[in-house]
């Protein structure tokens, strides 16, 4: 595989495995698994909704590999895009980000703000991405009904 991405390897503490992800490429590489370590049948262990609110790829990058690496771990996973993050659907798949198509095959994007997709100009492109676009409280998702539901918060 030609890397013409940037290589993120992830160390697990648990049972000392690594993970590699490529991103800016189509493909995702993996080590192989260790001895001991578990496989993503398990039952799930923890609740979490990301909220994302920045639009630094940086930033975002964050969150797609915390995401992935949640749910490799067994945890529920659901990513909210709220913010000026809410133009990262349109600008990673324009950069064909591996880690972004794998949050989507894997139905990791729970939803878009509404009301900040129109704020930035996105909103027709989000209506249209096939990710489910929220506006329950004045516009925006609530977080209040993640955590009703269980799941622990994280904003990043």
């Amino acid at each position: 595989m030609e890397n013409v991405g940037y290589l993120f390897r992830l160390k697990r503490i648990e049972d000392n495995s690594q993970i590699d992800y490529v991103t800016g490429t189509h493909e995702r590489r993996r080590l192989p698994r260790h001895e001991g370590q578990p496989s993503g049948d398990r039952e799930r262990m923890g609740k979490y909704a990301i909220f994302a609110f920045q639009r630094s790829p940086i930033c975002f990058t964050h969150v797609m590999l915390n995401a992935l690496d949640l749910n490799e771990r067994g945890h529920e996973v659901k990513v909210i895009l709220e913010g000026e993050a809410v133009v990262m659907i349109r600008e990673m798949r324009e950069k064909h980000s591996a880690l972004f198509e794998k949050m989507e095959e894997l139905g990791l994007i729970d939803c878009v703000c509404k009301g900040c997709s129109n704020e930035m100009g996105v909103l027709e492109y989000n209506m249209e991405s096939g990710i489910r676009v929220d506006g329950e409280m004045t516009g925006h998702p609530p977080m209040g009904a993640y955590i009703d539901a269980g799941y622990q918060i994280i904003t990043l």
